[in-house]
């Protein structure tokens, strides 16, 4: 009876090991999916940021002069930078292992990239040549509020996985990204009723 008992305990036991070693070693699998996701999410999302500081900058010029021409020789401004169409992220982040917050946050963006380009969109169309002011001014704010999304997104991500801070681009401006989409939407909203011809935005007086 004592002998049939100590067996049965052993299984218990030998059960319970199994199911331990079984549940720390898919925790620690958890972890290693949510950790690789994470580092590729915030190189997205710093490559997203890089296309939101090209995007704020561009006024439609080249070299201080309107870069497009009509057949009669007329200039007017044309963008000088593409927005993306799209956001997508890799096939291989497993979303289920990140948390439900971020995994949100993140899930959202592409919808935000979408929204913010409808409103350029809708601004573009009836934009006045030749400095198209509207449409410009609809790409850099909306850009710039993309861009503060995706550095405070990254910046979550970084804080939550321990990761090292964002380097620096391979290009400087005179102003860090989120400084330069904060003062940014800052002016457009000072100058929303200001004089038709658009400022540089790379310029310093902003």
């Amino acid at each position: 009876m004592i002998a049939a008992l100590i067996g049965l305990v052993g299984v218990v036991v030998g059960s319970l090991i199994v199911a331990a070693k079984e549940t720390l070693s898919a925790r620690a699998e958890r972890k290693r999916n949510a950790t690789y996701s994470a580092m590729r999410i915030v190189c997205e999302l710093d490559h997203l940021v890089e296309i939101c500081v090209a995007v704020v900058y561009d006024d439609g010029t080249e070299m201080g002069q309107l870069a497009g021409r009509m057949e009669d020789g007329q200039e007017y401004a044309i963008a000088q930078v593409d927005c993306p169409k799209e956001l997508v992220f890799a096939d291989d982040i497993v979303w289920k292992s990140l948390s439900g917050d971020l995994m949100y946050r993140a899930l959202a963006l592409p919808n935000r990239l979408q929204q913010a380009n409808r409103n350029i969109y809708y601004w573009g169309r009836n934009a006045s040549l030749p400095y198209l002011r509207e449409y410009f001014e609809a790409r850099q704010e909306s850009y710039s509020a993309l861009g503060l999304e995706a550095l405070a997104l990254a910046d979550a991500f970084r804080q939550r996985f321990g990761m090292p801070n964002r380097s620096e681009p391979a290009w400087k401006t005179d102003r860090d990204p989120k400084t330069l989409f904060q003062e940014t939407l800052d002016f457009l909203e000072r100058s929303s009723d200001a004089a038709t011809k658009p400022r540089s935005w790379g310029s310093k007086d902003i």
